[in-house]
């Protein structure tokens, strides 16, 4: 009985091995030229193929099967293998990393158009976040700024960079001055001076930035090379950090609330002696100080 099922196994195997063909495609876009390292997988399956630099891939599959294409610029395409066992398939350009709206200074484009270089982020990839500033929650979100936290003391301003160190700014007081490579934030169209978030002693101090609710924010806009930032001229020398904040809308009030919540224990205080009490323990230690048992 083993035997048959083992040979009935080896049959299903074989038929199934059998009834795989070699499935020759070509990939291309909506005019006509080859897309090179386009991935094309069996749906369901681990079988997968890469197209050449022609455009053409060749895989096992059957006829009924389900292939999903897809390609780096380009709209993912489910295509159904048929009996010639050849396709040719057209994929659509993506423009999903082009939409969208940036702000940089003096206008409002879309991103497809411009070419300066900006990085955006939207306000609902910061909200919800526990921070005591909405630019400790940069870090990592955002390519070319650099946000590094170095004082432990609560409220403390963050050092953040864009492009690197290789521009710095003055802060001039009455000792002198410190360089600091702080960007320049623009708040609804209007530019905060230097001194609003940075100490003229030692760069960090309080953060005045943290008053602006991160649930309160639309999008931020990091405005990175000259281009961009030219409207602002010499305070956009370390870039320039756009913040635009959420305004009123049409229709029916609607009200948001975010809390936080903790408990605490109370510290257990040790017990202390004051006024009389304490000045007589102390004088009975001063007089007793010199006396040992013997």
């Amino acid at each position: 009985m083993k035997k048959v099922t083992l040979l009935l196994c080896f049959l299903c195997t074989v038929l199934s091995s059998i009834a795989q063909v070699p499935v020759r495609g070509v990939v291309q876009n909506a005019k006509g030229v080859p897309v090179e390292a386009a991935a094309v997988m069996v749906k369901g399956t681990n079988v997968g193929a890469q197209s050449d630099l022609r455009g053409v891939f060749n895989i096992p599959a059957k006829p009924g099967d389900v292939l999903v294409i897809s390609a780096v610029g380009y709209v993912t395409q489910n295509v159904t293998v048929g009996t010639d066992g050849s396709l040719t398939v057209s994929l659509v350009d993506s423009d999903s990393q082009m939409e969208g709206v940036v702000v940089i200074g003096y206008q409002k484009i879309t991103r497809k158009k411009t070419t300066a270089a900006i990085s955006s982020i939207s306000g609902k990839e910061i909200e919800n976040l526990p921070a005591a500033s909405f630019d400790q929650l940069l870090q990592g979100r955002l390519s070319g700024v650099n946000v590094q936290n170095f004082s432990g003391q609560p409220g403390a301003t963050p050092t953040v960079s864009v492009r690197g160190n290789s521009l710095v700014s003055r802060d001039f007081d009455n000792d002198g001055f410190n360089v600091i490579n702080q960007p320049l934030y623009v708040v609804d169209g209007v530019p905060q001076p230097t001194e609003t978030y940075t100490s003229p002693n030692t760069g960090t101090g309080t953060n005045f930035l943290a008053g602006i609710n991160p649930n309160d924010i639309e999008s931020i806009d990091v405005l990175k090379d000259a281009s961009a930032s030219a409207i602002y001229g010499s305070r956009a020398a370390n870039g320039v950090i756009l913040i635009t904040t959420k305004k009123g809308r049409s229709g029916a009030p609607r009200v948001t609330i975010v809390a936080y919540t903790g408990i605490t224990q109370r510290p257990e205080l040790r017990d202390v002696t004051l006024g009389t009490v304490e000045r007589r323990q102390k004088m009975e230690i001063l007089q007793r100080q010199l006396l040992y048992p013997n």
